[in-house]
């Protein structure tokens, strides 16, 4: 059909591009709703400590993690005695914290905790989630904050209402030095 014949609607092409387009953002705002999965169920964290790997015949190994976890730890090994195996039961002392663990070496320098106690937990936990610094608190403003802000910008813009103030310096945000870990950790 020619343009000028009736029963041709104008602007049709158009409109099915927008519904397409339309289509195609609200598919990949869809998309990116979904989290990608967590492949292990632990937080790490890149925690640099001095370990001793010992295995039952009394092999030692000597190391520093490169990560850290609740499950277990990537070491970078300086010295090895250890034979290569696929699975190795070793025993892991970490020096710094005094904390001795049993475990499963894999050849690929990847530790896993087995069967640890719950004072070992407990001390391990504590090492991981309750070292100062490691929360800070944000300095983000709450929701009504932010609320009376967006009010505040639109009745008074700053292009308009711009008067000279005087900078100040940043402050540094607040280190929280305890969690709530380290509280359950005390019990």
């Amino acid at each position: 059909m020619a343009q000028g014949e009736p029963g041709h609607l104008k602007g049709l092409e158009l409109g099915w591009f927008w519904s397409a387009y339309n289509l195609l953002l609200v598919a990949v705002a869809l998309l990116v709703m979904f989290d990608v999965p967590k492949r292990d169920l632990y937080e790490w964290f890149a925690l640099k400590r001095l370990v001793k790997i010992t295995d039952a015949n009394g092999a030692m190994a000597w190391g520093v993690t490169t990560a850290l976890s609740e499950g277990g730890a990537r070491i970078e090994f300086t010295q090895t005695a250890l034979p290569a195996a696929a699975s190795l039961p070793v025993t892991v002392e970490i020096l710094e914290e005094g904390l001795t663990l049993p475990a499963v070496l894999r050849g690929d320098g990847m530790v896993t905790f087995q069967e640890v106690t719950l004072p070992q937990h407990r001390q391990l936990v504590k090492m991981l989630f309750c070292r100062p610094g490691q929360w800070r608190r944000s300095q983000h403003p709450g929701e009504l904050f932010s609320l009376w802000l967006l009010i505040r910008s639109v009745l008074f813009p700053r292009v308009v209402f711009a008067r000279r103030r005087d900078t100040a310096p940043l402050r540094s945000p607040r280190v929280r030095v305890g969690c709530s870990a380290c509280f359950l950790v005390k019990i």
